[in-house]
């Protein structure tokens, strides 16, 4: 499987011998992708960034992660550190996540 970036999106379908795959930077959108149903049924659409942002909303993750300290390990590269440390700033300066 070629290719390259932060993250690697699967999906193997059950009937299927091949998988699918994208890769995603750290500072990008999730993508949409296409879920394989079985026959009948056809295939959906899954939004990964809306899903990911429903989870973090509904789990209350802004109000029980530590946000004050370090990235965690794996270090990342300076331009992704500095973007983490903007999108956190933005973020914490909402009124319903200060």
């Amino acid at each position: 499987m070629a290719g390259h970036g932060d993250y690697c999106v699967a999906l193997w379908p059950g009937n299927d011998t091949k998988l699918y795959a994208c890769f995603v930077d750290l500072r990008d959108r999730l993508p949409v992708v296409t879920v394989p149903l079985r026959e009948p049924d056809q295939h959906v659409l899954l939004d990964l960034q809306q899903a990911l942002s429903t989870m973090y909303e509904r789990a209350r993750l802004g109000q029980t992660v530590d946000y004050t300290g370090p990235v965690p390990a794996p270090a990342l590269a300076p331009p992704d550190q500095a973007w983490v440390q903007r999108t956190i700033a933005v973020w914490r300066e909402q009124p319903a996540n200060g």
